[in-house]
């Protein structure tokens, strides 16, 4: 499911009881987890809010809306991310490439717990700017 709301954004498989399942997949029918984008242009430069968790599941449309984005400056705030995995992280990194290939500016922030870990665990970390 998808909508636009707040400007742009991406929504995937909301979870209709308002809890986290124990078994996520298997209560939404097979669905992708909860995942959004909202854009924000504050000041000249765009932020990208990402929230839910980023997995193989959205890494195609996260790198069309990213590489979309207006203004010369993009900042991605992974600050309510509570899941990425490997595929989340090569669309942040994709994104990048994208980015400032064409002379923009991209900074990841806000990355902490698990998201902050896995940016660690592969040598990243110099990638976030906070």
């Amino acid at each position: 499911m998808s909508r636009i709301t707040d400007g742009f954004a991406l929504h995937v498989g909301r979870f209709a009881r308002g809890r986290e399942p124990e078994n996520p997949k298997a209560e939404r029918g097979g669905m992708p987890p909860h995942f959004s984008c909202v854009f924000q242009m504050v000041g000249g430069v765009q932020y990208a809010h990402l929230s839910g968790e980023l997995d193989v599941a959205h890494r195609g449309e996260l790198i069309r809306l990213l590489t979309s984005a207006t203004g010369s400056t993009l900042i991605a705030d992974l600050s309510d991310l509570t899941f990425l995995d490997a595929a989340g992280l090569s669309a942040l990194l994709s994104a990048k490439r994208q980015i400032e290939g064409a002379g923009g500016r991209f900074e990841v922030r806000g990355a902490r717990g698990s998201v902050r870990y896995l940016f660690e665990m592969t040598d990243l970390e110099l990638l976030l700017d906070d």
